[in-house]
């Protein structure tokens, strides 16, 4: 069984990067294209006749491998050749990580086939891990890109920018090419300035050089120069280059339209449903802290660049008056400590929730969809401290989300199936969320009284604490309030934690194990813009919704409806063949 597991597996994988090499899909790619899957089938039936008369595995798969190529290159030939970024030329280490994002779609297209094929997800991770190792490799991509590199990738960046807004070939390469200098002349230096003041330094020459142009308006130049600081920062100040936070979840807003076409829903389902992922990704995951005193006067100063070129055009004079506040500015009112990362993630927290709901949303939803932004930032911008786990609410947040999403895709009216998300919040809030206090409070006393009978027998004071919370969650979840239902977004968290740790526990860098991770996420993700079906618990969630609507519509109260509708939901889950 495992002989056939690998070979699906490492076909599986030769078909996703020759896809690649053949057609461009955009960001994200797509489906597998039908001739490729015919080859690999195909490619499949030769490995097996190869080892059924004698040859050794390593033999067979060469020899099915190159079965697959020469099918591929007979039969699936995209017409018209390619240049590097357009898919006609294998990935490189340069760029905007699409080196190592092309191999982690890759392998994470072959760990779904592995799952597939009936192997565990332990044994198609661990290959995973391996497959990745060896692309990245086999394509260089551990080799850091040179500055010229980037700037080139921020020039195609412009250039695709450009070209979609529906601007002429011959403009948009000027302007990446103007770009292109740019880059390189402000940040491929070996001076001592920060990486950031050189992208702040590029940002300025961005908006003067667009203040130049026929017809620029101040605001217009303004969002270039900001776009152009922003993927600065993220191609070449980061060791690894990456998307921005909006570019990623464009991405996965492609992705999950690309798989919703190939599931032959219409085409406005799937742009309102792609719609929705990438704006729900942006709303939650590209929420930035606060900023310090010094991001403040950075801001300030930028500002004032920007106002003195509008009036003056005098570049020198404006960069000089610009240094000057920013320093008097840092000088003024930077002279006390800032509050740390995750205070300054919450105190933005409250801010979006406050807008939320100034803008006519549910208190409730909005202070779930605040806590998840407010736990992605403290992730994604606090190194060293740990993000705390997803709020009851927030996993019915969640749900909701999807459940929303799985209306439209069955051709729901979209405000129609927003409200119903709205109800079906309250509803798992209710079923979920909302203990009785004197239910809880025997959970902590049970708890308590665990830790002092561990003390009282001899254990260590680490050891007992750590039984505490973990007796008192189970007694909480049996007794009290089962926890909300897994969704497919919280599973795919969990596969991403899961292939990044397996990747750090087999000694790989951190830096390619957090890259697994992020394709892992995004990959499974976009299939949650789709119509995926129900997890198995929300299908016993919707049982226990049903159980209590049919008691509150025979005049049982709110308490009793409710402690039935969870009962029916733990049996459910437990019956059910639901993992928790």
């Amino acid at each position: 069984m495992r002989a056939v597991l690998s070979i699906a597996f490492a076909l599986a994988l030769l078909v996703t990067a020759l896809r690649a090499g053949a057609t461009e899909t955009g960001p994200g790619g797509g489906a597998i294209d039908p001739c490729l899957h015919t080859c690999q089938m195909e490619a499949e039936q030769v490995y097996h006749a190869c080892t059924e008369h004698g040859g050794s595995s390593a033999d067979c798969l060469n020899t099915a491998k190159q079965a697959l190529s020469a099918c591929r290159d007979a039969h699936c030939t995209a017409p018209g050749g390619g240049g590097p970024g357009d898919g006609g030329g294998g990935t490189t280490s340069s760029g905007d990580g699409s080196c190592r994002e092309q191999c982690g779609k890759t392998v994470y297209a072959g760990f779904q086939g592995c799952v597939a094929a009936g192997s565990s997800e332990d044994i198609c991770r661990a290959q995973a891990r391996e497959a990745f190792t060896q692309c990245l490799a086999d394509n260089h991509c551990a080799t850091p890109p040179s500055c010229a590199d980037r700037c080139a990738a921020l020039a195609g960046k412009v250039n695709d920018g450009c070209l979609a807004l529906g601007n002429s070939a011959d403009q948009c390469t000027a302007a990446a090419q103007a770009v292109d200098t740019r880059c390189t002349a402000d940040l491929c230096t070996d001076g001592a300035t920060s990486c950031e003041d050189r992208c702040t330094t590029f940002g300025n020459d961005v908006f003067a050089g667009c203040l130049s142009e026929a017809g620029a308006t101040s605001d217009v130049c303004t969002g270039r120069a900001d776009e152009a600081r922003a993927q600065c920062l993220a191609l070449v100040c980061n060791a690894t280059p990456e998307p921005t936070c909006p570019d990623r979840c464009a991405s996965l807003g492609s992705e999950a339209k690309t798989k919703c076409l190939a599931e032959s829903h219409p085409e406005d389902v799937c742009t309102a449903l792609a719609d929705d992922l990438a704006n729900h990704c942006k709303d939650e995951h590209c929420t930035d802290p606060t900023p310090t005193c010094e991001d403040t006067c950075k801001a300030q100063a930028i500002t004032g660049f920007q106002t003195c070129m509008t009036t003056t055009a005098d570049e020198a004079t404006c960069r000089t008056q610009a240094e000057a506040a920013f320093t008097q500015c840092m000088t003024d009112t930077c002279g006390g400590p800032d509050a740390d990362c995750p205070t300054r993630c919450a105190t933005m927290g409250d801010s979006l929730k406050d807008a939320c709901t100034a803008a006519g949303g549910d208190p409730d939803l909005c202070a779930a969809r605040a806590a998840e932004a407010v736990r992605h930032c403290i992730d994604e911008h606090c190194d060293g401290t740990e993000p705390p786990p997803p709020t009851c609410a927030g996993l019915c947040e969640q749900h909701a989300e999807e459940d929303a999403r799985r209306c439209v895709a069955s051709g729901g009216d979209e405000a129609t199936c927003k409200s119903g998300a709205a109800d079906e919040f309250a509803g798992c809030v209710t079923l979920h969320c909302e203990p009785p206090a004197s239910c809880t409070d025997r959970c902590a006393a049970k708890a308590s009284a665990l830790q002092a009978r561990c003390l009282k027998k001899g254990g260590s004071a680490d050891r007992c604490a750590t039984l505490a919370p973990a007796v008192e969650s189970a007694c909480g979840a049996n007794h009290c309030a089962p926890p909300p239902p897994d969704t497919c977004t919280t599973n795919c968290e969990s596969q991403a934690r899961d292939a990044a740790q397996s990747c750090l526990d087999a000694g790989t860098d951190a830096a390619e194990c957090q890259s697994l991770g992020q394709q892992t996420l995004d990959q499974c993700q976009a299939g949650c813009g789709t119509s995926t079906a129900e997890t198995c618990m929300e299908v016993c969630e919707s049982k226990a919704h049903a159980k209590h609507e049919r008691l509150m519509a025979r005049g049982r109260s709110e308490a009793v409806a409710t402690r039935k509708a969870q009962d029916t939901f733990r049996r459910c889950v437990q019956f059910g063949g639901c993992s928790n």
